[in-house]
């Protein structure tokens, strides 16, 4: 069954919708056990910077959330050996692996370590896109002719990158909002070394670069299809004259808390409308 159609293009994906829903729970739970054993580790700077978003030890035990972290991390990377072997690429499922012991070093040791674990959590997010594609390669190299598959190629680094930049935008910016709790754990983070006014300058710096990105990613797209609608065009024009430069105003001006919190739910929905978006190439 052709499952995707762009202008002249027909091609067969490799992954069925069974193999890409199981690809895509395996992500998901890996991802939640990360969210349960960072919160397990961040509870001593949660009572200062959450205390009402406490959940671990007021309501689930420390011992049933560590148990649920066991589970759901062995479940994720089991359905993700599955998937891998059902490709005919079993080393994929070292990125469920690897996902899983960078999660757990990153809430034990990592996250209090200047930029690292910044940049380690916007990796781990960003290469799920390229790990769609690395399932997919054999069959879009097949399929497809080689300027095609190398123009997809691109647009997937494009989208992965500009993925990883929103997320490390993001990740400083939590830290601006988590920088009180920071600071009684002596944790070293931007915020806290070089201030609140340079970590804005620094996330504006990115927010700017991520631009070039997410238009590099659109400008791929549109030779793909060759013939775009304006209904096409609405997503490229709502980032980059839009999204982007608010974002920018709101990082430029944030200097309180629920300024960072705000930012911080404002880049969700960047990530939001960028997957969003696709369905307009797509449907």
């Amino acid at each position: 069954m052709i499952l995707a159609q762009t202008g002249d293009i027909l091609y067969k994906p490799m992954l069925s919708q069974l193999h890409f829903f199981v690809l895509t729970f395996s992500v998901v739970i890996i991802a939640a056990a990360g969210y349960i054993i960072n919160d397990y580790f961040d509870v001593k700077t949660d009572e200062i910077n959450k205390p009402h978003k406490i959940f671990i030890g007021r309501k689930i035990s420390r011992r049933k959330a560590m148990l649920v972290h066991v589970v759901f991390s062995f479940l994720g990377i089991l359905l993700g050996l599955y998937c891998s072997i059902s490709a005919g690429k079993w080393y994929l499922v070292l990125y469920h692996i690897f996902t899983w012991f960078f999660l757990w070093i990153y809430s034990v040791y990592l996250k209090r370590k200047l930029i690292v674990g910044n940049i380690l959590i916007a990796l781990l997010t960003s290469i799920v896109v390229w790990l769609v594609f690395e399932y997919e390669s054999h069959g879009l190299k097949t399929q497809l002719n080689e300027s095609t598959f190398l123009n997809i190629q691109n647009i997937c680094i494009y989208f992965a990158l500009f993925a990883f930049m929103v997320n490390l935008i993001r990740e400083i910016i939590k830290d601006a909002e988590d920088i009180k709790g920071d600071l009684i754990i002596k944790s070293n983070t931007i915020p806290i070394k070089y201030g609140l006014k340079t970590t804005r300058y620094i996330c504006i710096a990115l927010a700017v670069l991520s631009t070039l990105f997410i238009f590099q990613f659109f400008t791929g797209l549109y030779k793909l299809i060759q013939t775009p609608t304006l209904l096409e065009y609405i997503p490229v024009i709502l980032f980059l004259f839009l999204f982007f430069p608010l974002l920018i105003f709101r990082i430029f001006k944030a200097d309180r808390n629920k300024d960072f919190s705000a930012i911080s739910n404002f880049l969700k929905l960047i990530m939001l409308m960028g997957i969003m978006s696709l369905l307009l190439f797509i449907l």
